[in-house]
């Protein structure tokens, strides 16, 4: 069940990951950099850091892949957080401008927000060779990473059910990724349990 979710997560990843890499490249046309003409730039690097991490991500979490080729993982660790920390500047550069007005700005602009903030205490955590925290704030990371895979699902589903576009997308501001970090701390909680049980003082032995 593990390697079957596994596989439909890389899948998706790296199907969006590699059409924001084409469209970072203009390769393809996309409508996203039509409306950013002043911001180009911006919305290149959008894309770029997005791909990068979409392409990336996957890998770093098979265990089997970190056991036998820890060199590689720290490195593309390294490529992750650079396509993070690009991907999210952009992204607080361009919320403000997103279809939708405010409300969908401001999902878009916390979003960001979160994505650089979550990669900023997974580089701490395994800084501080605290492996388990390290990985906890990378899972949290990672799913709001693939809000740009939900939105990209989303969107055909609510154009099926009618919605116009407008509308669609402002809510989609939000339920691409509040889901996606609602359910990883909910898989969290089982790991979370025995950290706040270490926490409690200990009591001397008689």
């Amino acid at each position: 069940m593990k390697k079957a979710a596994w596989g439909g997560m890389t899948f998706l990843s790296m199907a969006v990951g590699g059409y924001a890499l084409a469209v970072a490249a203009n390769l393809v046309p996309n409508d996203f950099l039509d409306k950013f003409e002043t911001y180009r730039g911006w919305a290149n690097l959008h894309f770029f850091g997005g791909a990068v991490a979409l392409l990336v991500g996957p890998w770093q979490f098979r265990r089997s892949l970190r056991a036998r080729y820890i060199g590689v993982h720290r490195t593309l660790g390294k490529l992750y957080l650079l396509g993070v920390v690009t991907g999210g500047i952009a992204s607080l550069v361009l919320a403000p401008r997103a279809t939708g007005g405010f409300p969908a700005g401001a999902g878009f602009g916390l979003l960001g927000l979160l994505w650089l903030t979550t990669a900023t205490a997974a580089y701490r955590a395994i800084r501080r060779r605290e492996i388990c925290e390290h990985e906890r704030w990378m899972m949290r990371n990672f799913a709001l990473t693939c809000a740009a895979v939900t939105l990209r699902l989303y969107l055909p589903i609510s154009q099926v059910l009618g919605y116009d576009f407008e509308t669609a997308y402002t809510g989609i501001a939000w339920l691409c990724w509040v889901p996606n970090l609602i359910f990883v701390e909910w898989v969290l909680l089982p790991t979370l349990a025995p950290k706040r049980s270490l926490e409690r003082p200990i009591r001397a032995v008689a």
